[in-house]
């Protein structure tokens, strides 16, 4: 049986990988866009406003005719520094949209709800430090949880994700600029201690969770290599780059980015996370 699911945040970093990995696995993909946002095939779109507004009836009757089976949120919308709209817009992105298609959801008898959550939720150190953007999205984890009495519901936590085609400032992308470039690079905490997951590994786990080829708990961290220090994933870049990077460190104190004892899904051999680095390098480099 194809499944058929409709994905949110589907433009972004992680929402295009999987939407992609999953369409290749023959799924059918609808998605909830807002104006201005990339053409998408006919029929297979729901729109909202720039706000992203919508009329629960209506997306009622688009889940229910064209037989949705599962919803993926992977939309998530994050501001280091947020002023008063930017916060505002976190709420509405990483927990108004998706509580009220979640709701559609469970009134359109769509069996399967997955939420992309972030480590962060996890970290209390984190939580100080942004609590605007954990404060969203615990939000929305506990609508969810909620709802798990209704249908059946998975709250994915990721902390570093990697991969080709990624254009954010993160850690493993300006590691393989700067090690490309020349470029020197200032590492706050190089005996940090990270988890890290392939947004290819992500996209076949999600996958599985869609179609019902894997059991998971209603809540999990994913998780492909952990913990790994800063100090140690330069060497693996080093490596797949093939040139030295020239860095120092900052004066901080480490931290672990990883502190959890939930239960942790994904994890695969040390060996292989060259050749998952090696995948993220551009192919014009």
């Amino acid at each position: 049986m194809t499944c058929r699911l409709l994905l949110i945040g589907g433009t972004g970093f992680v929402g295009l990988a999987v939407k992609k990995f999953l369409m290749a696995q023959g799924a059918v993909v609808f998605e909830i866009r807002r104006p201005g946002s990339a053409a998408c095939e006919d029929g297979k779109i729901f729109r909202v406003s720039q706000e992203g507004d919508f009329e629960l009836g209506e997306l009622c009757v688009f889940l229910a005719s064209n037989g949705i089976d599962a919803i993926v949120h992977c939309g998530n919308r994050f501001e280091e520094s947020p002023s008063l709209e930017g916060g505002d817009g976190m709420v509405v992105s990483n927990f108004v949209v998706p509580a009220r298609v979640l709701k559609a959801a469970h009134q359109a008898g769509v069996g399967k709800f997955i939420n992309l959550a972030s480590g962060w939720q996890l970290n209390p150190s984190m939580r100080k430090s942004s609590p605007d953007y954990v404060s969203s999205k615990e939000a929305f984890r506990a609508f969810l949880n909620v709802y798990g009495q209704l249908l059946t519901v998975h709250s994915v936590f990721v902390n570093e994700l990697f991969g080709p085609a990624d254009s954010r400032p993160k850690l493993i992308n300006e590691l393989i600029r700067c090690a490309q470039t020349g470029d020197h690079m200032v590492i706050n905490s190089p005996a940090t201690t990270l988890g890290l997951s392939s947004v290819f590994r992500l996209a076949s786990e999600i996958f599985g969770l869609v179609c019902q080829k894997i059991e998971r708990p209603s809540e999990y961290l994913y998780e492909n290599y952990g913990p790994v220090s800063i100090s140690s994933l330069i060497k693996v870049v080093e490596s797949a780059v093939g040139a030295k990077l020239s860095w120092s460190s900052a004066q901080m104190e480490p931290r672990t980015l990883i502190s959890s004892t939930m239960r942790r899904f994904g994890g695969q051999p040390m060996d292989l996370l060259f050749d998952d680095i090696l995948a993220t390098i551009p192919e014009s480099q």
